[in-house]
């Protein structure tokens, strides 16, 4: 049986790992630091503060504000770097930069202003990637486009649109825009872009005979993301991708575990997941329980959901903390169970699409749904906010441990 773990893009908004930031997004909006004099940015001195950064000076890696991860070993070179800029409300000068490596485990998007103030970075892009600018209606953005490969034959590419608003730099859209397999060619295109809205058409072989070839996503101002119920394209892709059945011969970065191996660090899945205690073999995973948590297995899960649902709950009463485990068929969709979109994805042998922190009276909530093949899980995670601010590492753990075998 393969195992596979779900990687640091669970470190989103709060959730802090000790491990390897593979697929981690960190968004450090209103990062500003205090009115010290620093160096004011350029391309040159921005470079040369990266190289002694990747050489292991700290000092060079701060005023980066830690764009660097100095806890795993470094590669001597990039592949590339590319520098884009704009300008916005007439006077603040937003710079980005775009780091490509080998390993995509190090490739990195880092938003500045002239100051070296960090308004967003992004470690969680993969494969060959471009940086554009552009601008709908008022808003102004930058474009990353990703190309990578899945498994042997499967070739994507991914765009991401990361958008100013006031003093704010959000990945406000990230979705696949083509698919190709061998002759096969399937694409996502942009029929309209505006500041409230992006209209897509989908465009496969005839034969595939699909009823739905449009999809509109809508700007939520809430979430800062462009948003659509149906999510065609993506779904399609992650779908296309769970089928291929053939052997895989690349090394493929799908875990932590992989993602340490092509680091050259010698680990197994079972040391990765040595300190998952509660081991559920009826329905297929794994998970890290700390103590003092009371284990619920088959009880009804009623919370959040728009009916009861048999599952596994994790609670701790003195802290209000809930995570919930659901197993789903493999065929299903979270949305059918829950009244919130999950609107973060990341793909490689599994699927994993969450959501944010969403705030409930005076709750955080988050939900996950992963898949591996012919499995499915929905993650239910809850905690008074006061709590998830004093324990977010201990709950960042449990939830990073869940690992599924498939």
């Amino acid at each position: 049986m393969l195992k596979y773990k779900i990687i640091n893009k669970f470190a989103i908004e709060g959730f802090i790992l000790t491990g390897i930031s593979l697929f981690f997004l960190l968004f450090c909006t209103g990062c500003g630091e205090n009115n010290k004099k620093v160096e004011v940015f350029k391309s040159k001195n921005f470079t040369s503060f990266l190289e002694k950064a990747m050489k292991g000076e700290k000092v060079f890696n701060d005023s980066l504000k830690g764009l660097i991860d100095l806890s795993i070993q470094q590669p001597e070179k990039y592949n590339k770097i590319t520098f884009d800029s704009i300008i916005v409300k007439g006077k603040t000068k937003l710079y980005a930069v775009l780091i490509e490596f080998e390993n995509p485990v190090y490739n990195r998007l880092a938003v500045y202003d002239s100051a070296y103030r960090l308004y967003l970075m992004d470690k969680s892009l993969n494969g060959y990637l471009s940086l554009t600018k552009g601008k709908m209606d008022t808003i102004n953005y930058f474009e990353v486009i990703e190309n990578f490969r899945s498994k042997d034959d499967i070739n994507l590419k991914r765009i991401n649109l990361y958008t100013v608003r006031g003093d704010r730099v959000e990945l406000s859209w990230r979705n696949y825009i083509e698919y190709s397999e061998g002759k096969n060619f399937r694409e996502q295109v942009i029929e309209a872009i505006s500041a409230k809205s992006i209209t897509t058409g989908i465009k496969v072989e005839p034969r595939l005979r699909l009823v739905d070839l449009k999809d509109k996503f809508f700007f939520d101002s809430t979430s800062q993301k462009y948003e659509s119920n149906k999510m065609v394209f993506n779904r399609l892709v992650d779908g296309w991708v769970a089928k291929y059945n053939r052997d895989v011969s690349d090394s493929q970065i799908v875990d932590l575990a992989s993602s340490l191996k092509s680091l050259g660090t010698k680990t197994s899945v079972d040391s990765v997941h040595k300190y998952n205690n509660e081991k559920n073999k009826k329905a297929g995973f794994s998970i890290f329980i700390p103590e003092g948590w009371r284990v619920g297995r088959d009880v009804f899960i009623t919370k959040y959901l728009k009916k009861p649902m048999k599952g596994s709950l994790y609670s701790n009463i003195n802290q209000g903390a809930y995570v919930s485990v659901i197993e789903l068929r493999a065929d299903d969709l979270t949305e059918n169970y829950i009244e919130y979109s999950l609107d973060q994805t990341v793909q490689r042998f599994y699927t994993v699409r969450f959501t944010e922190n969403i705030v409930v009276k005076k709750n955080y909530i988050r939900f996950f749904e992963v898949s591996c093949i012919d499995k499915k899980y929905l993650l239910i995670f809850e905690a008074p906010i006061f709590s998830y601010e004093k324990n977010k590492e201990i709950y960042s753990e449990i939830i990073n441990s869940f690992g599924v075998e498939c």
